[in-house]
């Protein structure tokens, strides 16, 4: 689907129309999310969350956000360190659509209810 369209920089800029995000950079909630609805984020890779945050915090200036580019550099380290071929993960992450909106929407809930309380 997005690969044949553009690959993950269609996708990624998909998800920043679809939510509002004006200024180009994904928070690192959607980014996992998008992971995991691309398997790539799961027991069968051996990729965790904790993996996920540990590139971002080595790979991203901004601590809570990424751009396309880090995230495309954060991805060929996560391939690296789990001896994995960064195109076959960049594959699965441009095929696989941007996150469901139920999980975009719960995911803002949440980091909402962290400044509601």
């Amino acid at each position: 689907m997005a690969a044949e369209k553009g690959g993950i920089k269609a996708v990624f800029d998909l998800i920043c129309k679809t939510t509002g995000i004006t200024d180009g950079k994904l928070p690192i909630a959607a980014i996992i999310n998008w992971l995991k609805q691309a398997g790539i984020v799961s027991k069968e890779t051996g990729i965790t969350e904790s993996d996920v945050n540990k590139t971002h915090a080595k790979t991203a200036e901004d601590k809570k956000k990424m751009t396309v580019e880090e995230l495309q550099m954060s991805i060929v380290n996560l391939a690296k360190e789990k001896k994995m071929d960064p195109k076959e993960l960049m594959d699965k992450l441009a095929s696989s659509g941007p996150p469901q909106m139920g999980k975009v929407q719960e995911v803002a809930d949440k980091f909402g209810a962290k400044f509601t309380k």
